[in-house]
């Protein structure tokens, strides 16, 4: 039997909270590994089973829990961070239009999940603020980041 078609999602990258700075990655879940790049380089290449997850309960962003210790992942970057690159969203686009037809992919909501992170519009200002909770921005992180965790885990994740 084929394995399924890997599953790509566009998330930003925090090494750390409060941070003006968050780095557009590229997320692969295929069964039994994660990989985690940048437009250059990839930062993470691991078995699913040495890492874990969780959904972090007051931000509602995705951790991710390696031997590098605890990244996490969010569907918004922060104000001053690059966006996708034509190259990155072409890359995702691909592979989610394959896992929408691979049979066993497509049993995750992630499959049918196109998602390519932006920079949030929240920049510390009034005005940034009000763009922010018009756009709807403060609903999208808690729509994406279950959807995320339970691709993870259907990957072999465990459960941080």
């Amino acid at each position: 039997m084929n394995s399924p078609a890997p599953m790509k999602i566009g998330m930003y990258l925090f090494e750390k909270l409060m941070t003006q700075h968050s780095t557009p990655v590229v997320v692969t879940i295929a069964p039994g590994r994660v990989v985690l790049a940048t437009e250059d380089r990839v930062l993470a290449d691991m078995p699913a089973g040495q890492l874990s997850t969780k959904v972090s309960k007051m931000l509602k962003l995705n951790e991710l829990h390696g031997p590098w210790g605890k990244w996490l992942l969010g569907g918004l970057g922060a104000a001053k961070s690059p966006a996708f690159t034509e190259t990155q969203v072409q890359e995702i686009m691909a592979a989610q239009q394959m896992a929408a037809h691979d049979p066993q992919a497509s049993q995750l909501e992630l499959a049918h999940t196109l998602w390519i992170g932006k920079p949030t519009t929240a920049d510390g200002s009034k005005q940034g603020g009000l763009r922010s909770l018009s756009a709807g921005e403060a609903k999208l992180q808690p729509r994406v980041a279950p959807i995320l965790d339970a691709a993870l885990i259907a990957a072999g994740v465990h459960r941080a």
